[in-house]
């Protein structure tokens, strides 16, 4: 059985988004680990409300890949709907999910299936 770990940043519908989630991922049959570094499947909630919340996202991307250079990362929120593209060159990420397609997160991540997927986005 794959392990999640969901991390979420900024407002607190990125934080009800981030809960919602994670009972579809366990919904999808898989457990949540206890951090980023233990996890199959890391998803970054993201927000990007400042320049900064941009910047701590980057930094987490980062730190999951460095920490556990396995784990499939998955990008959603504000952020991955303004700039997939950036999001996605960033090394270790599997997956750009954006705000109109966020109900599709965990059957993405679910499906073990490691190859780009944009799912781009109503403007």
């Amino acid at each position: 059985m794959s392990a999640y770990y969901v991390q979420n940043f900024g407002c607190r519908a990125t934080q009800a988004d981030g809960a919602a989630i994670e009972r579809q991922l366990t919904e999808k049959g898989l457990s949540r680990a206890p951090s980023a570094v233990e996890a199959d499947v890391v998803v970054l909630n993201t927000c990007t409300f400042t320049a900064a919340a941009d910047q701590d996202a980057r930094a987490a991307i980062r730190r999951v890949h460095r920490d556990n250079p396995q784990a499939r990362i998955l990008v959603t929120g504000c952020y991955a709907q303004r700039v997939p593209a950036e999001v996605a060159a960033l090394p270790g990420v599997t997956w750009v999910v954006g705000n109109s397609h966020k109900h599709q997160v965990a059957p993405i991540a679910a499906s073990g299936i490691a190859s780009w997927i944009f799912l781009i986005f109503s403007a």
